[in-house]
Parts: structure tokens; sequence; C-alpha cells
């Protein structure tokens, strides 16, 4: 968890004191408020969310919520700030080589996206809640870049194991665009589309995840030549 010592409470709103508590009891009550306000905000808009609502639910008194966090965004930055250090745990566990050799391209390009899009939709709420953070607050800005730069990577690199089956001529540039294509059609389904209100699909999510899925795979098998020059074919993706 990042460090905020020195910071005035006009930029960062997390306070010092939701950091090494002593006593398992106060850890406790801190944790319970966490989960508390996550579960709110999976419920409805977090602007809907008030610091009795989460009291209530956590089954603690305002007393104890001030305590621990200077306001409602003081504990949006603390519930980030969770989310992200378990974003990035689940992403390097669900992405890892070891769990997918041997499995077909097209097979683990499905299950992946069925995970990451489940786990993007049990957190719509945050996100959404967090999105405006993230435009003004660099540590925000900051943590996002860790996620997607992290699913990024572990995308590209489960893509290019399977190498053999890739038609693009240049498959480093490929697989690259193919991870930067599906983050992007998850964030909008589950991030820009609601917060914008934005028109959409009407598939369930394991609709999306499969046609998703066949749109990457028809890409990654079968891209035009002319995307790249034939000449300049990459040779080695080791």
């Amino acid at each position: 968890m990042e460090e905020v010592s020195n910071v005035s409470p006009r930029v960062d709103a997390v306070p010092q004191r939701h950091h090494g508590y002593k006593q398992q009891r106060s850890l406790q009550t801190f944790e319970r408020l966490l989960t508390a306000a996550e579960e709110l905000m999976s419920e409805k808009p977090f602007d809907e969310v008030s610091i009795n609502d989460i009291c209530t639910r956590a089954g603690h008194s305002v007393g104890a919520f001030y305590r621990r966090f200077e306001s409602r965004d003081g504990l949006l930055h603390v519930v980030h700030e969770r989310y992200t250090e378990r974003a990035i745990h689940l992403q390097s566990v669900a992405l890892n080589p070891a769990r997918w050799e041997g499995v077909p391209m097209e097979e683990m390009l499905l299950r992946v996206i069925e995970e990451i899009a489940k786990v993007t939709h049990q957190n719509s709420g945050l996100l959404l809640a967090t999105a405006h953070l993230a435009a003004a607050d660099q540590k925000v800005a900051a943590r996002e870049g860790r996620i997607h730069a992290e699913f990024h990577a572990c995308i590209t690199r489960l893509i290019l194991l399977r190498v053999e089956s890739i038609g693009h001529p240049r498959p480093r540039s490929a697989a690259a665009f193919c991870a930067t294509q599906l983050r992007a059609a998850l964030l909008y389904r589950y991030q820009l589309s609601p917060q914008l209100q934005l028109p959409t699909d009407d598939l369930t999510d394991r609709e999306f995840a499969s046609e998703l899925s066949r749109a990457a795979m028809a890409y990654l098998a079968d891209a035009p030549a002319s995307l790249g020059d034939v000449g300049t074919v990459e040779a080695s993706v080791g």
C-alpha cells in the first residue's frame, strides 16, 4: 500500500492513521468498513452511498469511521488501493503461462476473457466511482496504469507462447494489438458504457466473452498481409 506521508489533506484525502494498526480489533474495524463500502458500491452508485450507510452495513459507529478516514473520498482512495493489489495478484495467477500450458489459443482466449470479464463486472461499481479520481489524482491514475500494464504484458505473453497459431506477418505487433483490443472492449462494456450511458449490446457476459474471443482469434489467425510489411515479417518471437 502506498505511503501518504507529508501530503496535504487537500491533495490526498486518505489520513495517515489508516496505516499500521497495532490492535487486531482496530484492523478488523478498518477492514469491515472497506468491505461494507465495496458491497454497497456493487449495489448502487457511490454518490448514493452515505457514510451512515457504510457504518450501518459494517456494524460500526460514524465515530469509528472518522477515526480512520477523513471523508468518503478518503475511504474510496483506500478501497482503490486494496482493489489494485488484489487485481494485480489475480491477474498474475489467472494469466500465469503454466496454468494454460497445452491449452489451444482459442480455448485459452475464451476462458481468460470470461474470467477477466467476471472480475471486472463484479467491481464495476468501484471502477465507476474511482473514474473521476483517476482524472484528477496522479496516484489513482498510476494504480490504474499498473493494472492495465500488467494485463497487457500477461496477455501478450500468453498469445506469443502460441505463435504457431498466429497468421499475422508481425506476430509481436499482432499480440500486443490484440491485448490492447481486449482491454478496450472490457473497459467499454463494464466502465465507459455505464458511466457515459453509451449504447451497448444485448449480449450476456458469456456471449460477450465468446464473441470477443472469436474476433481476437480471427484477427490473430488470419490477419490481412496488407496490415504489415510482409517483407519485414518478424522471424522470431522468442
